[in-house]
């Protein structure tokens, strides 16, 4: 009589059974998960304020990207304008990255080779034109190429500095080196561990030693996967600040041959010691024609806003134009008979 009853107690022993543990699964999951999350905000206060260490450490100035976003907006106006460099073989044999062609890519010229705007302004205050700032041919390709890489290499990563000869933050290695680990540490999170470390070791206020901060870069590009390394205008440097650069470059040549995972592009007049010392890059020397149908558009663009001021005809606007584009060779780009002829 009583079997029935003591077979279902047995069952609805069972499933209070399951149903604990299943209480006591959930419960346990639940606090796995708050204690996971409370880790990671644990860990994520900790290696943000190894970050702020890190780059108070390093107090990198921000002026070679501020400098790219102007560039970026002056080749905006003409975005044709650079697109050549990207048809030459040398370029599009560094892009693609293939076994046999060097790491280093070495974009050259001699002074005032590289000028591609040197353009007049009409100036409301004292109506009259005046020659605005020149813009060198070096730094616009520089920036061009630099974009280009992060538009058509979704995989690789790009970091850059614009080197200056008349500003103190800009000319030497340490500030060179600076930016670029900087850069990283934005790029690439991973670092940041091992960067803390070395700064911990070093016992320093603040880096200055090139040869930690070399060996800091060394370290990160022998362990980094598809890293592009930009210095624009090494001939502004020091020749003791060029060897350091030349010796990162070297140290970059390595990890690549290991690995295949660093290129670099510099650019920079022709110098002897760094005619030297990248005898082995790929090299390409920018010449007065490569720059003309650039200088030519931008000339065409700023005659098209110069005759809206001063209600040129086309057919004065287009002999102007004809002018200053058929200039001899090696001529100034605007001649002092241009303001009468306005």
């Amino acid at each position: 009589m009583f079997e029935d009853i003591l077979k279902k107690l047995d069952r609805s022993r069972d499933l209070l059974l399951q149903s604990a543990n299943v209480a006591h699964f959930r419960e346990s999951q639940e606090a796995r998960v708050l204690f996971a999350k409370q880790m990671d905000v644990l860990l994520d206060a900790e290696r943000n304020q190894r970050r702020i260490a890190v780059m108070g450490w390093l107090s990198s100035e921000p002026s070679s990207q501020i400098q790219h976003q102007e560039l970026r907006k002056v080749r905006a106006m003409l975005p044709q304008t650079t697109r050549w460099i990207f048809s030459q073989l040398q370029m599009s044999a560094w892009l693609k990255c293939t076994d046999c062609t060097p790491c280093t890519f070495w974009l050259c010229g001699i002074p005032g080779a590289g000028m591609l705007f040197k353009y007049p302004y009409f100036n409301p205050s004292s109506h009259g034109f005046k020659l605005s700032q020149i813009r060198e041919g070096k730094p616009v390709i520089f920036s061009s190429v630099i974009d280009e890489i992060d538009a058509t290499l979704p995989d690789a990563q790009v970091i850059y500095f614009y080197c200056k000869n008349n500003d103190p933050l800009r000319s030497h290695f340490t500030d060179i080196a600076k930016s670029l680990i900087s850069q990283l540490l934005l790029l690439n999170p991973n670092c940041l561990d091992f960067v803390y470390e070395f700064m911990l070791a070093n016992n320093e206020c603040q880096a200055k030693d090139a040869s930690n901060l070399l060996q800091i870069l060394g370290h990160i590009l022998a362990n980094h996967d598809s890293l592009y390394i930009g210095i624009d205008g090494l001939d502004e440097c020091s020749e003791e600040d060029r060897k350091l650069v030349l010796d990162l470059i070297a140290l970059g040549s390595r990890a690549n041959d290991a690995q295949g995972n660093v290129r670099i592009i510099v650019t920079s007049r022709l110098e002897k010691d760094l005619e030297r010392s990248l005898k082995s890059a790929a090299k390409f020397n920018i010449k007065p024609q490569n720059l003309e149908s650039d200088i030519t558009a931008y000339i065409t663009l700023k005659m098209s806003q110069l005759s809206q001021i001063f209600k040129f005809t086309q057919e004065r606007m287009q002999l102007i134009t004809d002018e200053i584009c058929t200039r001899p060779k090696g001529e100034p780009l605007f001649r002092t008979g241009f303001k009468s002829t306005c």
